[in-house]
């Protein structure tokens, strides 16, 4: 990291002054000096780690080719070495409509995000992504800070389904059984499947189950399914 200090009089020289960079507790950083022309450039040792940091430049650290003498100065500066974090209020999920997925970072952090590996778009801080497509759609987002650090990509996957479900009833009917009728219900592997017989409580399973007619005389079986995106399928009866 390089830290020019200042353009002064003409041409600079080493002087017999001292420079010194310390770091917030007081700590001497080892550096090393050079001069170019008018400007001295002050280069750490080590890359610096997140913190504040004071050069100062003590009297007659510095001379111009006719002899003028810098006096005392100090600056302080702050290092930024640390990557910015970056969030979606929700991960991923499941919907029959949009999706809204709020980012956020640092306030001033810029954060780029990109759907279903389209363009870069950005905002600054905050915001809020729209997800409208029907299908699985991928969120690629990350942050660069106002320092310039990076952080890490992440990508979340978000699915809009407007489908209703289909479920299936076998057997659909059954005119006349001396024996309990079992009656096979399905439909996808994440709906919810409500039935319920000759109007009475609703009872539910996911997926598929099996409902048994046992009772003597007629029965109505009304059938339903609800998927993991919230849309129904039509209540059909059996």
């Amino acid at each position: 990291t390089l830290f020019p200090y200042t353009t002064l009089f003409r041409s600079i020289k080493m002087g017999c002054g001292q420079i010194e960079l310390k770091d917030s507790s007081g700590n001497t950083v080892a550096f090393t000096k050079s001069i170019k022309g008018s400007t001295l450039t002050i280069t750490p040792v080590n890359s610096l780690i997140s913190g504040k940091y004071t050069l100062i430049l003590y009297s007659d650290c510095l001379t111009d080719l006719d002899g003028n003498h810098l006096e005392l100065y100090s600056t302080s500066f702050t290092v930024d070495a640390a990557s910015p974090n970056v969030s979606a209020n929700q991960t991923g999920g499941i919907s029959n409509s949009s999706i809204k997925v709020k980012l956020s970072s640092e306030p001033d952090a810029t954060i780029y995000y990109k759907i279903n590996g389209g363009s870069w778009n950005t905002f600054t801080g905050s915001g809020t992504v729209s997800i409208n497509m029907e299908g699985s759609n991928s969120l690629e987002f990350y942050a660069v800070d106002a320092a310039g650090n990076p952080s890490a990509h992440k990508t979340c996957t978000y699915t809009i389904d407007k489908t209703a479900p289909v479920v299936s009833v076998t057997p659909s009917s059954v005119s006349l059984s001396k024996n309990s009728i079992n009656v096979a219900i399905s439909s996808e592997l994440d709906a919810t499947i409500y039935y319920r017989t000759n109007g009475g409580l609703w009872n539910t399973f996911k997926g598929s189950g099996t409902v048994i007619i046992s009772s003597e005389g007629t029965t109505d079986l009304e059938v339903y399914a609800v998927d993991a995106a919230g849309n129904p399928s039509q209540h059909t009866m059996h």
